[in-house]
């Protein structure tokens, strides 16, 4: 089986290449790293309208799809040293509403993310800081026509860039995802210091009201929306 790069995907590797290497310049990473954000708005906009948001995402919903010139483009910003929220938004992010998201989530969040207009992340990882269902203790209670959350998340991805957050909360007989907004009231995003230059936070969820609606996916069966979207991950491997 021949894996070789097309001519087409050749030339998107290729401008890819030349883009990160000419916009992000040691000294902009170093500023990046530095900065709470981790990425500029000047230079996200551009790799939004070079198409770079829409790869992981079908053309139902205004994307690309396309799932090879993706990789590439993980593997240039890899290779550059790329710091923005562009794995965790248009990556884990996407994939997760895609995998469990009805039409109407879909189509409210999907093509926003294509054009770089929305940014989202996941968050689940606690006090453990393992990746199992047992651990996963934030407290999501049935209230009205939705739930209240209260709990604490740890090293979540570009959540102080977000826009939303996809937060897995225990249920009664499971986990379930519900999509927050990072802005809501009761949500408190501490950036946190790590030798990493990636932006992780603590994300505290202090009786955050989120109706019905923002539930992804079923009730109690959101760990194995987050086991299938894994598994659907692209390689960070850099040849």
């Amino acid at each position: 089986m021949d894996f070789s790069l097309n001519e087409q995907q050749t030339m998107l590797q290729t401008s890819a290449r030349e883009f990160v290497n000419a916009e992000y310049s040691d000294k902009l990473l170093k500023e990046m790293a530095k900065d709470p954000r981790g990425y500029t708005p000047e230079l996200w906009n551009k790799m939004a309208e070079m198409g770079w948001m829409a790869l992981a995402i079908p053309e139902t919903y205004g994307g690309i799809g396309d799932f090879v010139d993706l990789l590439i483009i993980l593997q240039e910003m890899g290779r550059a040293g790329v710091i923005s929220p562009f794995f965790s938004s248009v990556v884990i992010g996407a994939s997760t509403i895609l995998e469990s998201g009805n039409e109407e989530q879909k189509q409210k969040y999907l093509p926003a993310i294509a054009e770089g207009q929305k940014i989202i992340t996941l968050a689940l990882l606690e006090k453990s800081v393992q990746y199992t269902p047992e651990t996963i203790q934030l407290e999501a209670r049935a209230s009205g026509d939705g739930y209240v959350l209260n709990g604490r998340k740890l090293f979540v991805p570009d959540a102080n860039s977000a826009d939303y957050i996809i937060v897995a909360g225990r249920t009664d007989d499971g986990i379930t995802l519900f999509v927050v907004d990072a802005r809501a009231s009761g949500v408190t995003c501490n950036l946190l210091e790590t030798f990493s230059p990636d932006k992780l936070s603590e994300v505290i969820l202090d009786n955050v009201s989120v109706a019905n609606e923002d539930i992804l996916g079923e009730i109690n069966q959101g760990w194995v929306t987050i086991e299938k979207s894994w598994k659907k991950q692209p390689s960070l491997l850099v040849p």
